[in-house]
């Protein structure tokens, strides 16, 4: 029984460095994974909260065109401190102004924020031009001019809500994408978790076979041995 039994059995070192390169690339395949999809996720958070400040954006300079609207009207039933309460929501609506501009805007975006730009200096000079000839009494040219900032004021509003919608989409379009990504990672991660466990359990019933299987050949020709059989 003795020559039946192969000591090299026991040269175990190179199957489980085999053994556990196999299962390390497994992990580090899913670290890999798991990383990417959070730097992926991250980003697209990112671009989710710029579209929100972009929504956000327009509809505050939306709500300032609003307020320089009203204030007109309160100029026009004598309020004395009308044209203070348009100079604040000027002041109101560049603010705004300028964090959208801090933002990614597409080329779509830009556009109609350029254009809106240039309308909203066209009301101003129309709103100066309202004050001083309510200042001068010439009330029929500052009904006039009244008349020119309500139209435009419209065209502004429809240029600030098309900025809002088409950042709205962009939100919508990266959230999709983000649970897309986080979704794939999840099928992926799962996936591979499920194959390294596998491949541990598989590695693990097989060096037990290597080793036991020596052993009680050994325990088997002892006990031959120690009953005087000696073949």
């Amino acid at each position: 029984m003795l020559d039946r039994i192969k000591l090299d059995r026991f040269d175990l070192r190179p199957k489980l460095i085999i053994a556990f390169v196999i299962i390390a690339a497994l992990v580090a395949v899913t670290g890999a994974i798991g990383y990417t999809s959070v730097a992926t996720v991250d980003e697209e958070a990112h671009i989710i909260a710029e579209d929100g400040l972009k929504m956000d954006a327009a509809a505050e300079m939306i709500v300032a065109i609003e307020q320089q609207q009203g204030a007109i009207q309160a100029a026009q039933l004598g309020e004395e401190n009308a044209q203070q309460q348009f100079e604040e929501a000027t002041q109101h609506f560049n603010d705004e102004a300028q964090h959208l501009e801090e933002t990614h805007l597409s080329p779509q975006q830009e556009e109609q924020f350029a254009t809106l730009k240039s309308q909203h200096e066209e009301y101003n000079t129309l709103a100066t031009e309202f004050f001083d000839a309510r200042a001068a009494g010439e009330t029929e040219l500052a009904a006039q001019k009244a008349d020119e900032m309500n139209s435009l004021r419209l065209q502004m509003e429809e240029d600030a809500h098309a900025i809002e919608q088409s950042a709205q989409a962009d939100l919508e379009s990266q959230v999709e994408i983000a649970d897309s990504t986080t979704q794939t990672a999840q099928l992926e991660i799962l996936g591979l978790t499920i194959a390294a466990f596998i491949a541990a359990i598989v590695i693990g019933l097989f060096v037990a076979s290597r080793i036991t299987t020596p052993i009680k050949q050994l325990s088997e020709a002892s006990q031959a041995m120690s009953e005087g059989d000696l073949t």
